[in-house]
C-alpha cells in the first residue's frame, strides 16, 4: 500500500476529530491526525481526558468532554459496572445505544459550541458512532467526514440492521426472516434508545431522517469514508452516495522493528498463532489448553495492563507463550500462521492487509458484525462464542493449517487493499470540502474493491 501521498495544502485549516470513547477508536484514527499535520493542517481532537497523554502525544490539541461524559468519570464507571449484569445480547445493544450513544448527544453538541468559540474548526472528522453529528451538520453548518470504525453500519434493504451480526437473507424466506428481524429492531429491540435520540434531535430542531441511530449519524455526513474494501462488505443495492471505501487508515506503527529476542523465538517455530483483542481469562486459558505441549508459538499482543493480567492467569511459564506489544502486530504478522481476535475491526484490517487467515471468536458491541463477514467471505473462521474452547480453537487453527481455500480469499482481500491509497483518497476529500468544490468523484479503486 502507498503510503507517499501527494502533498495537499492545508496549511492553517482548523481540523477537529471527534470521537466516542473507546481506545480502538482513538487508536485508529491516531495516524489520520498525524497524517492532517504533516499537510500543514491545524489539528485538534475533541475526546475525554483519559486520552490526553495519548492525544498530546501525537503534537494534536486536545479539547476534553466537558459536559458529555468523560470515560474516566465515576458515571462512565457506574455505567459499565451495570451493563456487565446485562448477559442478553439484543437487551446490552439496546443499552448502549441508549447510555452511550443517544444520552451524550446533545452535550456533545454544547461542548462543540464552545470549543468553537476560540477554536474555529472548519471542518470536523468523527467516527461513524458518534452522535453528535447531526448537531454539527445542521445546526453549526459545517462540513463532516465519518470514518468507519466498524463495518458499514448504514442500514439497507439487502441486509440485517448492524448488531445482529447476521448474513443477508438470500431465498424469499430468508429475506422475509430478515425484514421481520429488521422491523422488531427499530420498532421494539431499540425502541428506548431512539426515543432519547429523536427527543434530543427534536429539542435543538434536528430532523430524525433514518431507521436507526446510526442511519440518521451517517445520512448527515457529507462524505462516509468507510474503512476496508467493497469486496469484505455485503452487496447492498441501496449503497448511500456518500460511502466510499478507503482501504484502511493510515497508521503509525506499521513499521516498527521487533526487537532481536522476539526474532530469535519466532525463527525457532513453524507454526505461530498471534492473539489480539480484549482476553478474558476463559479465553486465554482456553488458547493455552489448545496448544499445551504442541509446536505451535503462541504471541499474545496486548498492552501492558493486560500483559501483567494475563501472566498472573499462567500457572507457569512456557516455551511456546510471548507478550509483545500492541504496537508490534503489524510487524508480527509475516511471521504468523493465523489471527485469533474477539473481531475487532483495526486487528481484523491488519490482518487482511498481511493476507493472514482469521480465527474470530466474539459476539458483543458489535464485534459480531465483523466476525460475521469473516465466515461469509471466507477467510477465516467464526467460532460464533465469546467464549470457544481448547478444542475448538485448535480444530480452526488446524484448518486454517490444512485446507489453502482461506489463504486464498485473504490473500485476494489483501491485494484489493493494497490497491487503494486511503491517504490520497482522504486528503482529496478534506480539500474539495473546505474549497466548497463537493466531493471529488471517488477513484473506480475505491469504489469497486
Amino acid at each position: 500500500m502507498n503510503t507517499h501521498y501527494q502533498y495537499v495544502p492545508l496549511t492553517g485549516k482548523k481540523i477537529l476529530i471527534v470521537s466516542v470513547p473507546f481506545e480502538n477508536h482513538i487508536r485508529q484514527l491516531s495516524g489520520l491526525a498525524v497524517l492532517l499535520k504533516s499537510q500543514g493542517a491545524s489539528v485538534g481532537w475533541y475526546a475525554p481526558s483519559y486520552f490526553s497523554d495519548v492525544i498530546c502525544k501525537l503534537g494534536v490539541m486536545h479539547f476534553p468532554y466537558r459536559l458529555a461524559t468523560d470515560m474516566s468519570s465515576n458515571k462512565m464507571d457506574r455505567v459499565m459496572r451495570e451493563r456487565k449484569e446485562i448477559s442478553s445480547l439484543m437487551r446490552q445493544m439496546n443499552y448502549d445505544f441508549t447510555h452511550v450513544f443517544a444520552e451524550p448527544a446533545a452535550n456533545y453538541y454544547m461542548d462543540l459550541k464552545y470549543i468553537h468559540r476560540n477554536y474555529a474548526f472548519e471542518l470536523v472528522i468523527s467516527d461513524n458512532l458518534f452522535s453528535g453529528v447531526p448537531f454539527i451538520k445542521a445546526k453549526m453548518k459545517l462540513p463532516v467526514i465519518i470514518v468507519g470504525m466498524t463495518p458499514l453500519s448504514q442500514s439497507s434493504a439487502d441486509t440485517y440492521h448492524f448488531g445482529y451480526g447476521l448474513q443477508p437473507g438470500r431465498s424469499a424466506g430468508g429475506k422475509l426472516k430478515q425484514y421481520i428481524w429488521n422491523y422488531l429492531l427499530t420498532r421494539f429491540t431499540l425502541r428506548r434508545a431512539q426515543q432519547v435520540y429523536c427527543q434530543q434531535l427534536y429539542d435543538h430542531g434536528v430532523a430524525y431522517n433514518g431507521h436507526t441511530i446510526l442511519d440518521v449519524i451517517t445520512r448527515y455526513a457529507d462524505v462516509y469514508l468507510q474503512q476496508g474494501t467493497a469486496a469484505f462488505e455485503y452487496e447492498r443495492t441501496d449503497l448511500g452516495k456518500n460511502v466510499r471505501f478507503i482501504g484502511r487508515l493510515p497508521q503509525i506503527d506499521d513499521h516498527t522493528e521487533l526487537n532481536q529476542a522476539t526474532v530469535n523465538k519466532l525463527a525457532h517455530f513453524q507454526q505461530v498463532l498471534l492473539i489480539s483483542g480484549d482476553v478474558s481469562t476463559d479465553k486465554f486459558r482456553a488458547v493455552i489448553n489448545a496448544f499445551d505441549h504442541t509446536d505451535t508459538l503462541l504471541v499474545f499482543c496486548c498492552d501492558e495492563v493486560e500483559h501483567q493480567f494475563l501472566i498472573t492467569q499462567q500457572p507457569h511459564a512456557r516455551d511456546n507463550v510471548i507478550f509483545t506489544s500492541r504496537s508490534d502486530m503489524a510487524a508480527l504478522m509475516p511471521f504468523c500462521t493465523a489471527f485469533l481476535t474477539n473481531g475487532e475491526y483495526e486487528g481484523v484490517m491488519q490482518a487482511i492487509v498481511s493476507a493472514l487467515p482469521i480465527v474470530a471468536a466474539g459476539l458483543r458491541e458489535g464485534r459480531n458484525e465483523v466476525c460475521a463477514r469473516i465466515r461469509h467471505f471466507g477467510v477465516g473462521i467464526d467460532l460464533q462464542t465469546e467464549t470457544p474452547s481448547a478444542t475448538s480453537i485448535r480444530r480452526a487453527f488446524r484448518a486454517m493449517v490444512t485446507d489453502p481455500r482461506y489463504k486464498v480469499r485473504v490473500s485476494a482481500l489483501s491485494e484489493k487493499l493494497h490497491s487503494i491509497e486511503p491517504g490520497a483518497v482522504i486528503l482529496q476529500t478534506i480539500f474539495d470540502l473546505l474549497n466548497n468544490h463537493g466531493p471529488t468523484d471517488v477513484p473506480a479503486a475505491s469504489l469497486n474493491n
